[in-house]
């Protein structure tokens, strides 16, 4: 089989890039599963505003671009999505230097926020716990996203995109002005290769001799549901994220088929697919569990080790409904008590420092290139980031 341009990975990634190469040359796709079958198909849906990243970073740019694109993607193809904002609440009088760094952050990344009262926060959440300010993001909203995989891939199909599921990259090999991609199925040939596999895309990207720095240390991500009939909120309540914003902290979620969550988890996760016992692997057991030993043991130790204190402690579901309780009023635990789905954030560390890495991560080749760090907010970004890694590419070598 032959191709212009074959792209590993049917996520909202590589869907994404389908979507914008699909106009212009013959472009494959390989999924090992179904499309949106990982992380793409098992986040929250919330569309950030672009307010906890490093100014001047791929993430602050493209969650703030990305989050009017998605947007307006998701009203053009009928995708259930809601504009419910979200406010940064603080637990205690300690964190609000954080508000106002968290607010001066986001106007220079030019996401729209309002530093608010309590009397108007109240007024847009009622069960919010008194504090003596708070940040507000009116951009932030929720999306359906299994929706807008399938619509992704529904206009990928209508201009003639090659989408192949059930087939899993298998190894390549250069050969004059290609590659030869060997897969689960069949051999490809392909003229370019874009890496989009999620949380296998350091191995892939070691493939072609880039990502070398870097190596995917996965969290699992766990909601706890609440029971129908639950009191939910009228918006998005975060706490004030822990370290240098890596992680968010549990909060209130709400989806668009009207369940509230509290959560997630970010908890260090064995192998990369820890949905179930069924997906065990050994070999990244061992992997994961060396590359945790060195973290802790690296200079950065006092930060994971105050994560993974903080997270270990989350498979209590008291403590989660404690942690939230610290932000919300009228969180019972009797109405929480049921697990959603795990979600697995591919996350990379430096290979050499175990530090991790704060933004997105791309590295090319003359013929690929590969997503190497792709997390929060990638769902986010992802139009707007692979519009312009698209346009990288030079199709006249085809």
């Amino acid at each position: 089989m032959k191709t212009d341009i074959l792209i590993i990975g049917g996520g909202v990634i590589g869907l994404s890039m389908a979507r914008y190469l699909g106009k212009l040359a013959k472009v494959t796709v390989i999924e090992k599963d179904y499309c949106g079958a990982h992380a793409s198909g098992r986040n929250s849906g919330v569309i950030h505003a672009g307010i906890y990243y490093t100014p001047g970073s791929s993430k602050a740019k493209y969650s703030v671009l990305g989050n009017k694109m998605l947007t307006e993607f998701c009203k053009e193809k009928g995708v259930a999505y809601e504009n419910i904002g979200k406010i940064i609440a603080p637990n205690s009088d300690e964190e609000l230097p954080k508000i106002q760094d968290l607010y001066e952050r986001s106007l220079k990344n030019g996401a729209p926020v309002k530093i608010i009262d309590y009397h108007e926060a109240k007024q847009i959440e009622p069960r919010i716990i008194q504090q003596q300010k708070y940040l507000w993001s009116p951009s932030t909203s929720i999306g359906d996203n299994k929706g807008v995989i399938k619509a992704l891939k529904d206009e990928c199909n209508s201009i003639g995109v090659n989408i192949i599921e059930g087939c899993k990259y298998a190894g390549s090999t250069e050969v004059p002005g290609a590659y030869m991609i060997k897969t689960s199925t069949n051999t490809i040939l392909a003229g370019y290769v874009v890496n989009c596999a999620g949380l296998y895309a350091d191995f892939v990207a070691k493939d072609f001799g880039v990502g070398l720095n870097y190596e995917i240390l996965p969290f699992i991500g766990l909601y706890l549901y609440g029971k129908p009939g639950t009191e939910g909120f009228r918006t998005l309540v975060y706490p004030c994220p822990l370290g240098k914003n890596e992680f968010l902290g549990v909060h209130t979620t709400n989806n668009t088929k009207g369940i509230y969550m509290l959560g997630p988890t970010a908890t260090p996760a064995l192998w990369r697919e820890q949905y179930s016992l069924k997906t065990f692997s050994l070999y990244e057991t061992w992997r994961s569990l060396r590359r945790y030993a060195l973290c802790i043991t690296s200079s950065t130790r006092s930060f994971y080790i105050k994560l993974l204190k903080q997270e270990i402690r989350k498979y209590n579901k008291k403590n989660i409904v404690d942690d939230v309780s610290r932000i919300v009023t009228g969180i019972k635990l009797e109405d929480y008590k049921t697990w959603g789905p795990p979600a697995i954030f591919p996350q990379i560390v430096n290979s050499t420092t175990s530090e991790l890495v704060g933004d997105f991560v791309v590295e090319t080749t003359p013929r690929s290139l590969h997503f190497v760090n792709i997390v929060s907010p990638g769902w986010t970004s992802s139009l707007a980031f692979t519009k312009d890694m698209a346009e990288r590419i030079d199709l006249s070598k085809l």
